[in-house]
């Protein structure tokens, strides 16, 4: 996919294993792993920032209201899942689907006011445990947090690291 110019996802949608389709998406916040750091002098006197870690990889989702199985997310909530949410881009006249297959738990939903007239969209949060995201079929990122697996493309970071350290 080129960078060249602006594109929008199109035909955002949502199932979960066990519930089916959920609904359409009208926002989506891709699951993104970031490295927790300290610093360590160790007899320096300006520190050094050390990964200890990887931070808790959250992710949300907003659903519109004209689903009839919105209703349904509700029984998921606190529960494990395995999500997908699905699109596809325009290039140049041609399709390309993008899917993020997400594990994790929807730990809790947005409290909202609702007023007469208001279009009323429900916001969850996840936590994330494992996650691909494919573009054209293709994985373009990976990671699960349990065996510590951390992909772009093909690259294995965290093996990469590993490898480093002789570890």
């Amino acid at each position: 996919m080129s960078t060249d110019r602006e594109q929008s996802y199109v035909g955002l949608s949502l199932t979960v294993n066990g519930f089916g389709y959920v609904g359409s998406l009208v926002e989506f916040t891709e699951p993104v792993i970031k490295a927790t750091t300290n610093d360590y002098r160790g007899g320096r006197i300006a520190p050094t920032e050390m990964t200890t870690g990887y931070e808790k990889v959250m992710s949300d989702f907003t659903l519109s209201r004209n689903d009839v199985n919105i209703e349904a997310a509700r029984a998921i909530i606190g529960r494990d899942v395995v999500m997908t949410a699905r699109a596809s881009v325009d290039e140049r006249g041609k399709k390309i689907a993008v899917e993020w297959a997400m594990y994790g738990s929807i730990n809790s939903e947005d409290a909202q006011t609702i007023k007469a007239g208001d279009v009323v969209n429900k916001k969850y949060y996840v936590t994330v445990e494992k996650f691909v995201k494919s573009i054209d079929g293709v994985p373009a990122a990976a990671f699960d947090i349990s065996i510590g697996e951390l992909k772009f493309g093909t690259t294995d970071i965290l093996a990469e690291v590993k490898a480093q350290l002789g570890l």
